[in-house]
């Protein structure tokens, strides 16, 4: 019995292991590609957003554009960008139902 229970166990410290792998690869690609769009809008390649370049390349992303500028500069930074991803994924559902996301 207890080697049934110690492969049952195994088997989902493996499973566990995979899925983080998989949810880690998932991120990856996700920030890769935040990266390239971001690149993209960067149309003077400063390394910042200004509100009209969020507009021409991210126009979700400006729609939050205020949100994602905290220190009111008038521009934003990858760096501004993954924060406020953050924070919004650290909200209860309920409280960012319907809000674009900032990083789209």
């Amino acid at each position: 019995m207890k080697v049934i229970v110690g492969l049952l166990l195994a088997g989902l410290s493996v499973a566990v292991l995979a899925d983080d792998a998989t949810t880690d690869e998932r991120h990856a690609k996700m920030r890769a590609k935040l990266i390239e769009k971001f690149n993209a809008a960067d149309t003077n390649h400063d390394g910042k957003l200004t509100l009209e370049e969020a507009q021409a390349g991210l126009p979700r992303l400006a729609q939050n554009f205020s949100k994602i500028d905290t220190a009111g500069h008038g521009y934003i930074t990858i760096d501004d960008i993954r924060m406020a991803r953050r924070q919004h994924e650290g909200r209860p559902r309920g409280q960012h139902k319907g809000a674009a996301d900032p990083a789209s």
